[in-house]
């Protein structure tokens, strides 16, 4: 993979270099991030960075946090078709248990979340009034902590100025084929109140994303709701800046954000034998009896105080991060699913009546404290930061199904197949758990420059963390009232070295060893009175659930280059990277159970290569192409006890896309009336995964036979615009092939008999209008 991107590498800067004649274009445009905690040009960080400026996501009309990773290379992202869970990977580090394996954060505070049961999934802001998103490639738990093993995701806003005004608004109108239009405005002003003193940023925000999923009760067409698939976004964010005197600020901000989902985007593909959708000619309909409505939102309250002191610069960062989602469900495939074998379950669904629900919870409230203290002098031989880390997140989430009718679904009468009857309202599982994470670090980083081209970047982060959890369970497919307790706790030490060399002030290489750490966590219970459960459990080599399991770690080990070519018309940034993973934090599916615990298996390793390249041939033109390749796959077979087949198996591949792409093209240009005009093509590719998992390997317990990996998607998106002064008025068409391939396929078990699947959002066309001042 290493040698891959030296050749592509190579050959671009071949062809830039021949294309490096003086035609009067323009040098590409430096970006300025804080990948290190401290403001450099990105062609100078010796880390893997993508990073989009707010104007450039407006350029690729980029709205939510699905449209960020798809630009990304080395990025995969995956809402389920189950519950509330969204992952998102970085270079094959993935994982829908416990903490998460990618960090995120809304400028210095973390808000990722811990995976409990089906209850919690991570929350992400909107895309409206950023600087930049920064995406830090590799594990970056030196400067920002436990849960970066593959990376970190930042989102950062504007600073209020104290000298200057700025506005900045938004307003869209699409429409979807076969769907609802959508439609946004939001705006954002800033500048000094008290010139030098004191100044602000505000800004409102509201999107509406029009649904194009029916719902059509299968089969009674009881009901009904068209394009029911509906999402509003509302966000709120003020900042105050204070300088009371020069080298001193103080700002506060709060952040709000409230995001509603009227129903699930999950459809039905088929029912046995009965098609309910057509992706290919634009029909997706879901069977399901009742709207999935899901509530999600946070307050993010945050105080920012920079002191420069001369010598060295002092910055606290406290914040406190609140978030309640709360969803209702229609479950009505899962339990057919799940326990009706190969029966048709058509009659059981028309029913008079008939629903399964579920209810789901979850809250999180995290108080965090840093404070950095570092070199003031950027051109000093030795530069260094340190600081000291501290956060309390408390999170609580729960689970409540209600199913009157389960004893049409099940073989046998309830009290014979789960060993007690359902509660009263016909409630048959309550789960719920408390946990409070408690981390307290100490971490420094220093710079020293053995030459004037070479510099040694040493890192080193100790933590102190504890997390303590309740968990609490009720009814039949629990096996009853139950509870557990308890505490676990890490001491992990993550360091991090580079190596650099500034061959010349246009071109770098460099070399880094890093080190990622997550934390255990606990699990809910599975009930051994089910047969079904305890024959699946069995099945695995295990007589009962593990309650808890532990961390898992890993090193990376990357090497890359940065140049600017061609006068500057030409930036490159390119990486390769090995990475070991040890006793990896992974979901293990009870068959015929309908149920999931987490535990440690085994080691694995993920290689590949990340490639950026941006080209400004001549005036007006900007070609950009991200490419990016990923192999990662179990490096040991883990078979427990008495189990009848693997629980994983050497060679099986993580999951997510081998090969991603993402080509972009720019022609600004002068248009009628001397207006200045634009015209913009994006094109993205995720390749098809045809490495074995236990889904697709005949050897494993979780074979099904029935099911196919997800097939490469990809996606044109154009547009064309014209300027004039701060205004900018666009068109566009996005998945301009109308390409909507079938992906997320599943059944729910082998034997299940609804079919369902994730929907590609069909073409869409609309108009924007941005205004910068």
């Amino acid at each position: 993979m290493g040698a891959a991107s030296v050749v592509l590498l190579g050959a671009l800067a071949v062809a830039a270099q021949a294309q490096a004649q003086d035609q009067g274009a323009a040098a590409l445009e430096e970006v300025i991030v804080t990948a290190t905690r401290s403001d450099q040009a990105l062609s100078r960080v010796p880390v893997s960075v993508a990073a989009f400026t707010q104007e450039a996501l407006d350029d690729r009309g980029i709205r939510r946090i699905d449209d960020v990773t798809r630009i990304t290379p080395g990025v995969n992202f995956n809402r389920s078709t189950f519950g509330l869970q969204a992952n998102i990977s970085i270079r094959g580090i993935s994982s829908t248990a416990g903490t998460s394996t990618t960090g995120l954060y809304i400028d210095d505070t973390p808000i990722q979340v811990r995976t409990l049961g089906n209850s919690s999934g991570n929350a992400f802001p909107a895309v409206f009034d950023l600087e930049r998103i920064e995406v830090l490639r590799g594990p970056q738990g030196t400067l920002f902590g436990a849960g970066s093993q593959g990376g970190t995701v930042r989102f950062i806003s504007p600073e209020p100025s104290l000298t200057d005004y700025s506005v900045y608004s938004r307003a869209e109108l699409a429409f979807t084929r076969n769907g609802d239009p959508s439609y946004e405005f939001g705006a954002a002003v800033g500048g000094p109140i008290v010139a030098d003193k004191l100044g602000f940023r505000a800004s409102a925000y509201y999107r509406r994303d029009g649904g194009f999923v029916d719902r059509i009760s299968y089969p009674t067409n009881y009901n009904n709701c068209n394009n029911c698939n509906w999402i509003d976004t509302r966000v709120l964010r003020v900042a105050l800046a204070y300088a009371p005197q020069e080298n001193l600020k103080i700002t506060p901000s709060v952040y709000y954000q409230d995001l509603y989902s009227n129903n699930s985007p999950v459809y039905w593909q088929r029912v046995a034998n009965t098609v309910l959708s057509d992706p290919k000619n634009g029909k997706y309909v879901s069977g399901a009896r009742n709207n999935s409505t899901n509530k999600d939102w946070f307050v993010l309250p945050a105080l920012d105080v920079d002191w420069d002191l001369g010598p060295v610069t002092l910055e606290s960062d406290t914040s406190y991060f609140y978030r309640e989602e709360h969803g209702v469900y229609d479950y009505t495939a899962f339990y057919p699913n799940t326990f009706g074998g190969t029966r048709n379950p058509t009659p059981i669904l028309a029913t008079p009546g008939y629903f399964d629900l579920g209810n789901l919870g979850n809250k999180q409230n995290i108080w965090t404290q840093e404070f950095r203290v570092a070199s003031a002098d950027p051109d000093a031989r030795l530069t260094w930061q340190a600081g000291g880390f501290y956060s309390v997140g408390i999170q609580t989430a729960y689970q409540v199904l209600q199913s009157p009718f389960i004893n049409l679904v099940l073989p046998v009468p309830i009290e014979q197949f789960f060993g007690g009857p359902a509660l009263p309202g016909g409630i048959i599982y309550v789960d719920g758990f408390r946990t409070k994470d408690t981390q307290m670090a100490v971490f420094g980083e220093a710079n020293f420059m053995v030459t004037e081209q070479l510099k040694l970047t040493a890192g080193l982060r100790y933590a102190d963390n504890e997390l303590r959890y309740f968990t609490y369970r009720d009814g039949p497919a629990q096996g009853g009232r139950g509870s557990d307790q308890g505490t676990q706790g890490a001491k992990p030490l993550t360091p991090r070295f580079i190596v650099s060399y500034q061959i010349d002030p246009d071109n770098m290489v460099y070399a880094s060893a890093a080190k990622g750490f997550r934390l255990g966590g606990v699990n809910r219970g599975i009930p051994v009175t089910t047969a079904g459960c305890r024959a699946g459990l069995q099945s695995l080599g295990y007589e009962a659930a593990p309650s808890t399991f532990d961390s898992d770690s890993l090193w990376s080990y990357e090497v890359g280059a940065k140049n600017r070519l061609a006068k500057g018309r030409v930036r490159l940034a390119a990486s390769a990277y090995h990475i070991d993973w040890k006793n990896i934090i992974r979901t293990v599916n009870v068959q015929g159970c309908g149920f999931a615990f987490f535990a440690n298996l085994g080691k694995a390793q993920s290689r590949g290569f990340d490639l950026q390249a941006d080209f400004a041939p001549v005036d007006g033109l900007t070609l950009t192409a991200l490419v990016g390749y990923n192999d990662a796959e179990y490096t040991e077979t883990i078979r427990a006890a008495n189990a009848t087949s693997d629980i994983v198996t050497s060679g099986h591949t993580l999951g997510g896309n081998p090969w991603s792409l993402a080509l972009s093209a720019q022609y600004e240009f002068e248009g009628p009336m001397g207006l200045d005009s634009y015209a913009r093509a994006d094109f993205d590719y995720r390749s098809r995964n045809d490495g074995l998992t236990p889904q697709f390997d005949p050897r494993n317990a979780s074979y099904d036979a029935l099911l196919n990996p997800d097939p490469a998607t990809y996606s044109v998106r154009l547009r064309a615009g014209v300027k004039y002064g701060g205004a900018d008025l666009s068109a566009f068409v996005n998945n301009a092939t109308n390409y909507t391939p079938v992906v997320g396929l599943g059944h729910g078990s082998r034997t299940g008999q609804i079919w369902t699947g994730n929907p590609i959002r069909p073409v869409t066309a609309g108009f924007t209008v941005t205004y910068r001042r």
